[in-house]
This record gives structure tokens, C-alpha cells and sequence, in this order.
């Protein structure tokens, strides 16, 4: 690999990567969000409980994305060929690793749905539902871009 003008190795384009960093900072906002309609709900009430599994299936796919951003943002830096082979096979095997647990998520959050009567809350949780299938397919759109890679 050729050095760039200013002596520093280029890094390499990962894919899908912007795509990743807006949908994470969605589910930050609906983990907040989900959070400020729990707050305001009766302690006891099912709304409550509605928001607050929703705030959870937010702040989890908000880790599984940044660990997504995070080992593509190590493949954008890895340029030694044999590394490279490695990094590939191991992002390959976490993001599908994570797809399960975002289809169970997904189902869940179809499930929450209907248990809401705020409105507010309806909205959030089916914007998220539809990020997250979104997600589910950058990330196997990031495993085939993955696999064709050099």
C-alpha cells in the first residue's frame, strides 16, 4: 500500500459505517426518550412498564451498534494483508452474531406496540422498530460488502 503524500497510511473506507453512526444516535434519542415517558407515568402503571422495556431494547442495540461502529472503525485502520483476513472473518462472525438479538428485538417491540395508549409512544417505539430492521440490513449488507472486500 502506498503512503499518502503527508507519510500517513490512508485509511480505508468501511462500509456502511455512516449509516450505523445515524442510526445509533436515533436509538440514543428513543433510550432518552423512552426514559422521559417512563418518568412521567404512574409508578405502577403499564405505560410505565410499556416505556421502560422499551427504553432497555433502545439502550442494548445502542451497544451492538457502537461495537458495530467500533470493529469497522478497526478495519478501517488495518492495512497488514493477514490482518486484514482476520479482521474480516471477525466482523463477519459478530455482526452475525448480533442479528438474532435484534430480530428478537424487533418482535418485541412489535409486541409493545399495541400495549401503549400514548401516542408519543407508539411513534417512538415504531420508528425504532423500523431502525432496527434497517439495522438488520446494513448488517448483512456489511457481512456481503465484507466478504468482497479486498
Amino acid at each position: 500500500m502506498q503512503l499518502c503524500p503527508n507519510g500517513i497510511l490512508p485509511i480505508r473506507p468501511a462500509p456502511n459505517l455512516e449509516l450505523l453512526a445515524a442510526k445509533r444516535k436515533h436509538l440514543v434519542i428513543c433510550a432518552q426518550d423512552f426514559l422521559d415517558f417512563a418518568e412521567f407515568s404512574h409508578s405502577d402503571s403499564l405505560e410505565r412498564e410499556v416505556a421502560c422495556k422499551l427504553n432497555k431494547v433502545a439502550a442494548e442495540n445502542d451497544a451492538r451498534v457502537s461495537a458495530m461502529i467500533m470493529l469497522l472503525e478497526i478495519f478501517r485502520t488495518v492495512h497488514c494483508k493477514g490482518d486484514l483476513v482476520r479482521i474480516k472473518v471477525l466482523l463477519a462472525l459478530d455482526f452475525a452474531k448480533y442479528s438474532k438479538p435484534i430480530d428478537l428485538d424487533i418482535e418485541s417491540v412489535d409486541l409493545q406496540i399495541p400495549s401503549t395508549k400514548r401516542p408519543g409512544v407508539a411513534a417512538e417505539a415504531t420508528q425504532m422498530r423500523d431502525d432496527l430492521n434497517e439495522i438488520e440490513s446494513i448488517l448483512h449488507s456489511t457481512i456481503s460488502s465484507l466478504s468482497k472486500a479486498s
